[in-house]
């Protein structure tokens, strides 16, 4: 009896068959009904590495999908119209985020007719000089 990796994981009956590569007696854990080949543990993990599977161990080939629709990929979108309205949305929010930063850390104002910090020595004396007659 083997075990399969099911939810319940009920004991699974084995069948008798002989392997299609090999000749050899094997068990496997399906009724073989004779329309596909059956093979050997050993022959099977020899073959899956040359057929290309997906991650569940399915074939990716079309042999089996004849019945099955061809792959058409969807049609290709034009995204320009969601772009440009993504666009306008972060330009809106970078407006705030400026202004709310510009309110939390104002800038000093100029003002206008500010004194210069330089002072003229010469013509300082000469104020005081006059004020002083």
């Amino acid at each position: 009896m083997a075990y399969d990796n099911n939810r319940n994981d009920k004991p699974k009956e084995l069948h008798d068959a002989i392997c299609a590569e090999c000749k050899k007696a094997c068990t496997v854990p399906f009724k073989p009904t004779g329309s596909k080949p059956v093979t050997c543990r050993e022959c099977f993990a020899k073959t899956k590495g040359d057929s290309p599977r997906d991650s569940r161990g399915g074939s990716r080939g079309f042999s089996g999908d004849r019945d099955r629709k061809p792959y058409s990929p969807k049609p290709a979108v034009d995204h320009t119209k969601q772009l440009e309205q993504l666009d306008f949305k972060l330009n809106k929010i970078m407006r705030q985020l400026q202004s709310l930063e510009d309110h939390l850390n104002p800038k000093p104002e100029k003002t206008r007719n500010a004194p210069d910090n330089t002072v003229d020595h010469g013509a300082l004396k000469d104020v005081i000089e006059k004020v002083q007659e």
